[in-house]
């Protein structure tokens, strides 16, 4: 067993503390979206046509300016499942560093299969929900009345896209640990990899790997389409379905590109390592465990990170924050 890297205890918990409270807070705002009382959002609109058009709340006409309560689309949707799946990654992840720091990096068998598991349904699960997001995104995008007219009535069918989704993935996930696929495990390795490059284990990892560099290149495309469509949009100044002036209308699409290209680089940046990672174990004999740790760590950043990117560094939610401190 090598001891030339040291597992400090402080990075897992830190890590752990970090994404429970970034994740719990963003489901939290999307849940308080979702079921907040209509008394509020009507007071709420009330008092923005009360400091916006004083005459109008004299003479009692608020046409136009009370506002319906939000939609809750498709992107709520997968966010809740993608910021759920986030916090039992952070989880299990930080529980096994953890213990691996507490046995001076000596794991039973159990935790050993257990990590394998995380490794391959978190990993195929999270970039699978960042895949949707990114579909959504370009849908929303280019076919933007259509998409209000249909897609948003039906919403919640996305859940059994995401069902369709995880049976695959936890089938898949299980072939290791319930020995359908032998395994090859070692108290030694941070990153799952096979005996030999002949083993159904290794051709496995590969099989997994190409799965996931699959869903990171969709990803990658409709993330691109979805910059040039807003690129596009700012140039030709079109207006699409908003309530927003041409100044608050022309933020918004730069938010989102904003937005798109931070999830783009978070996605490529953390996730494409592990995966070279493993795919490198399996084509040679590789025994640089320090970069495996490093490859580990990103995923848990990435973990971190989702719940602002998507949702918590909105300007809606970040003025919401603001009028809650006042």
């Amino acid at each position: 067993m090598r001891n030339d890297f040291q597992v400090s205890i402080i990075l897992p918990c830190v890590s752990l503390t970090l994404g429970l409270i970034g994740n719990i807070l963003a489901i939290a705002s999307l849940l308080y979206r979702r079921f907040r009382p209509l008394r509020l959002i009507v007071y709420q609109s009330i008092r923005r046509a009360t400091s916006q058009q004083p005459t109008a709340v004299r003479t009692g006409n608020f046409h136009g300016i009370k506002e319906e309560a939000k939609k809750f689309g498709v992107i709520h949707i997968i966010v809740i499942v993608l910021l759920s799946v986030d916090i039992i990654g952070i989880v299990i992840t930080s529980t096994i560093t953890i213990n691996r720091y507490a046995t001076n990096l000596e794991m039973q068998e159990s935790l050993l299969r257990l990590q394998i598991f995380n490794f391959v349904f978190i990993t195929l699960l999270v970039l699978s929900l960042i895949m949707l997001i990114a579909i959504d995104r370009i849908i929303a995008l280019k076919f933007a009345f259509r998409y209000n007219a249909e897609v948003g009535k039906r919403a919640y069918q996305v859940l059994y896209v995401i069902g369709i989704i995880f049976l695959f993935e936890i089938v898949f996930s299980l072939l290791p640990i319930t020995g359908v696929v032998n395994t090859c495990v070692s108290p030694s390795y941070s990153v799952p990899r096979g005996c030999s490059q002949q083993s159904e284990y290794s051709v496995y990892l590969i099989f997994f790997v190409i799965l996931g560099l699959i869903l990171v290149s969709v990803t990658l495309v409709c993330n691109v389409l979805s910059l040039i469509e807003i690129s596009r949009n700012l140039k030709k100044k079109i207006r699409m379905v908003s309530n927003y002036c041409e100044q608050g209308w022309r933020m918004t699409e730069v938010q989102k590109f904003v937005q798109i290209l931070l999830v783009t680089i978070s996605c490529f940046s953390c996730w494409l390592p592990l995966l070279i990672r493993i795919l490198k174990n399996q084509v040679k004999v590789d025994t640089n465990y320090s970069q495996d740790i490093i490859a580990i760590q990103l995923t848990n950043v990435n973990l971190i990170v989702n719940p602002w990117l998507y949702w918590l560094l909105r300007e809606s939610n970040l003025k919401r924050f603001v009028d809650f401190l006042k």
